[in-house]
């Protein structure tokens, strides 16, 4: 934790509870992972840190993927989920490894990417549903394209159309939000500089 050095005792377990955000961090543990692995192998690749450190804190990572946040400890001390990685790793290497683990990596850049790759992750998802109920309506009607119906405008019965018809503009209406999904805004890292200090 940030203010471990400037008080003389420990912080009081209710203020460590208050200003935890580990409830709320599990839901982008496994973006988390996936941000250090890539530092991590970034790291070793630019030679930033030797590639025996890098292999074993990839090792923990992947350790800790498999086992999920459970496998974390998640007491409200170690404040939020980046502080629980850094636990977790430094106790599967050394303290001298673990100590390498945030090397030229802004807690500001861990956060904002986490949460939109767990985002990005979220709209695929949600994608991927559209696209199946895009799917569903146009079978739906090509069933229904001899199906008469009255077609609306405010409300009011206007001229006849088919039941294929009217399914068509709900299915066009999901495809521009699935288009909206694939524009690259979500795709774009957040990551731009560490923060002054």
């Amino acid at each position: 934790m940030l203010r471990r050095g400037r008080f003389e005792r420990a912080m009081d377990p209710l203020a460590s509870e208050y200003i935890s955000s580990m409830e709320a961090d599990s839901r982008i543990f496994y973006s988390v992972v996936q941000i250090n692995l890539a530092h991590t192998i970034m790291l070793a690749e630019r030679r930033i840190i030797e590639g025996s450190d890098a292999a074993a804190i990839l090792q923990a990572l992947y350790k800790l993927h498999e086992h999920g946040v459970s496998g974390l400890d998640l007491r409200p001390e170690l404040e939020d989920i980046y502080m629980a990685v850094e636990d977790f790793v430094t106790k599967a290497t050394s303290e001298e490894v673990g100590s390498k683990f945030n090397t030229a990596k802004s807690r500001n850049d861990q956060v904002a990417t986490a949460i939109r790759l767990t985002l990005r992750k979220n709209l695929l998802d949600v994608e991927e549903k559209l696209l199946e109920l895009v799917n569903a309506l146009i079978a739906l009607s090509e069933k229904n394209t001899d199906t008469i119906m009255p077609g609306y405008t405010h409300l009011q019965v206007a001229q006849p159309t088919t039941f294929a018809h009217h399914l068509a503009a709900h299915t066009f209406a999901f495809l521009r939000d699935v288009e909206r999904i694939e524009q690259p805004t979500m795709s774009r890292t957040p990551v731009r500089w560490e923060p002054a200090r």
